[in-house]
């Protein structure tokens, strides 16, 4: 057991952090395991920059009480199926690493908020991969290989924010099932298509980012409900009708 303390403008701040146990370090194949850290600071939070995490197994989090659990810099290709089951994980960050395919979090649907998937190599997103995440408020998914995710994937999901900046989708998906104000951005895609109805009834909220795609036609945006940046820039334009963006305060084409 670690003890850190810090004092910065008087105040005094002290939280505990753990080693691992040796089941742990086994269950996501750790070579160093100084480079992880158990913290216990407003919540626990697990921290992991280990360089050589290829796989984590399953429960493999089951004997900590883990609210945030950050892995990231690594070269993580594998979570099995139940690698989150027995926690109530509601900050999932695994950033910066080597994965392939969407993680399979339906263990922690009920708690998980936030989901940072950055900087991975996830090619596709099915249509069950985010199924019934009924408090996910915040989706991180920028510099994928993402070329393609289904039409309804983000239904059941209480978004607020979508990022899939820097990918490789040529179409849009589903968004006027999602009820709440939602932030949306899809800037440097291939987008060439806005499939009808797939922003009907939409509440944006500070922005939709759609420039730099190869739009050419933007017609299925006309029934956006608000947004106050709406960002169409880099595109190609020929057919321009947003008529019914009731809100918008900024709009860039």
């Amino acid at each position: 057991m670690i003890f850190w303390r810090m004092e910065r403008l008087g105040l005094f701040i002290a939280y505990q952090c753990f080693l691992l146990d040796f089941t742990l370090a086994n269950s996501i194949n750790l070579t160093d395991q100084s480079r992880c850290q158990y913290c216990e600071q407003n919540g626990m939070v697990f921290t992991c920059q280990d360089k050589h995490i290829h796989q984590i197994t399953s429960w493999a989090f089951s004997s900590l009480n883990i609210s945030t659990l950050t892995i990231c810099n690594t070269h993580l290709q594998i979570l099995d199926n139940e690698a989150f089951c027995g926690t109530s994980i509601s900050q999932l960050k695994l950033p910066n690493n080597s994965l392939f395919e969407m993680p399979n979090v339906r263990c922690i649907r009920e708690t998980l908020t936030l989901l940072r998937l950055n900087n991975n190599r996830i090619t596709h997103i099915n249509s069950s991969a985010l199924h019934c995440l009924t408090a996910l408020k915040y989706l991180y998914l920028q510099n994928n290989l993402l070329e393609y995710i289904a039409y309804n994937a983000l239904c059941e999901t209480p978004l607020n924010l979508v990022n899939l900046q820097n990918n490789s989708l040529t179409s849009t998906p589903n968004f006027s099932c999602i009820y709440n104000e939602i932030q949306i951005n899809i800037f440097n895609n291939t987008i060439q298509e806005i499939p009808p109805d797939s922003f009907t009834a939409v509440m944006l909220g500070d922005w939709l980012h759609l420039g730099n795609n190869t739009l050419s036609n933007v017609t299925s945006l006309g029934s956006i409900l608000s947004g106050e940046q709406v960002d169409l820039g880099h595109n190609n334009l020929t057919c321009f009708k947003v008529v019914s963006i009731l809100t918008c305060q900024y709009l860039h084409v």
